[in-house]
């Protein structure tokens, strides 16, 4: 019969072994937080996943920056759902939608401009 100190120490049937590895478990905590820390934006950076496509729909077009016309407002109103995160890179950093800031129909529309003397 081999003595204990040869074939290493005793383990109780009782309770199998634990599949949670702590140094394992720190290794994926860390990399995870490495990842979090490369994909979120850098600070006063306001970024998103499709802003290429943001720019040419919202920043450049002349529907959402120099068109007059309500179906353009509420177009690029209902853009700016689509693309939540997104922004343009000349808004103010206060600004942080296409309605937030000022537009071309902004306040022509409801009960102010021509719409009020009917």
């Amino acid at each position: 019969k081999p003595s204990e100190a040869q074939a290493g120490p005793v383990r109780a049937s009782c309770c199998p072994r634990s599949p949670f590895h702590p140094p394992l478990a720190m290794k994926a905590i860390s990399a995870a937080l490495f990842m979090a820390t490369l994909l979120s934006p850098a600070s006063g950076n306001i970024t998103c996943r499709e802003q290429a496509r943001f720019d040419v729909l919202m920043c450049s077009s002349h529907m959402c920056t120099d068109c007059t016309l309500e179906w353009c407002m509420e177009t690029c109103q209902k853009a700016q759902l689509d693309f939540p995160d997104c922004r343009c890179r000349d808004w103010a950093t206060s600004r942080g939608t296409y309605s937030a800031g000022p537009f071309e129909q902004k306040g022509k529309y409801g009960d102010v401009g021509d719409y009020s003397k009917l």
